[in-house]
C-alpha cells in the first residue's frame, strides 16, 4: 500500500480482501479495470474532442 494511506485504512482494506473468496477478488479486479478504461477513455475524448 502506499505510504500516504493511513495505517487504520490499510489495515480495513486488508481484511475486507482477505474475507473476499477468489471469485469475489477477481470480480473486483474486473471492476477496477472497467473502470481505468473508462477513465482512460475520458481522458482521450477530453484531450481530442474532435475525433
Amino acid at each position: 500500500m502506499p505510504n500516504d494511506t493511513d495505517r487504520k485504512v490499510q489495515a480495513l482494506l486488508r481484511g475486507d480482501y482477505r474475507r473476499m473468496s477468489e471469485v469475489e477478488r477477481l470480480q473486483k479486479v474486473c471492476e477496477l479495470n472497467r473502470l481505468l478504461v473508462k477513465l482512460m477513455e475520458a481522458e482521450v475524448r477530453q484531450r481530442h474532442p474532435k475525433c
